[in-house]
């Protein structure tokens, strides 16, 4: 038969997976809330404000652009730092300034409410896989969940936040230990989503 696809027999060595090397990684997702709800034009306005924000966040954070690899993910993004970036360098410093710059954007848009931004950031950390067409895990899928998390969605709802973080169960264990995230303004929810069930650390800013 013939046509777009090559048989499966015609396969050749550059076709086959490659070796598994894994390494540990920490990663942070982005995602604007209700982006799909804006039109083309204030979509692209959010788009470019985040990576902006984003970009000042890391350059608050002193992590050198070359330590990390961002993927695009439309409405958000998934930032994986290389072995060498700890947690230390995203709390405070990352999550201080994109807490500003999200506030900076939200002051600026304040005549059209259409324009305000609300932000939601997951951070974990965990083994990927990387390969020519970027990374992958069960680490990179865990932080898709913990943004999708109704409860973090519910409670910024509720508090009519324009941002907050949450934090994997494990990282949040050990980096509250060293008092690098504030015990006092973290606060347990559910994370039921898809095949993911179990708890994270949420902090309203």
């Amino acid at each position: 038969m013939s046509g777009w696809f090559p048989r499966l027999r015609d396969r050749g060595a550059d076709d086959a997976p490659p070796p598994a090397q894994p390494r540990h990684h920490l990663l942070c997702g982005v995602d604007i809330s209700g982006y799909s709800r804006h039109d083309q034009k204030t979509q692209m306005f959010l788009r470019h404000s985040m990576y902006k924000i984003i970009k000042d966040a890391r350059r608050a954070a002193r992590i050198p652009p070359w330590r990390c690899q961002s993927g695009d993910r439309g409405d958000g993004i998934l930032i994986v730092a290389d072995s060498g970036i700890g947690p230390e360098m995203m709390f405070p410093a990352f999550v201080e300034r994109a807490k500003k710059g999200v506030r900076d954007h939200n002051a600026c848009a304040a005549r059209d409410e259409r324009e305000r931004m609300r932000l939601r950031m997951a951070v974990h950390a965990g083994y990927l896989q990387k390969d020519s067409r970027g990374f992958s895990g069960d680490a990179a899928n865990h932080v898709a969940r913990l943004l999708d998390a109704p409860a973090l969605k519910g409670r910024m709802d509720e508090w009519r936040a324009d941002f907050a973080v949450v934090v994997s169960e494990a990282l949040y264990r050990e980096v509250s230990g060293y008092h690098l995230i504030d015990p006092g303004a973290a606060f347990p929810i559910p994370v039921d989503v898809k095949e993911t069930h179990g708890r994270a650390w949420a902090i309203i800013l």
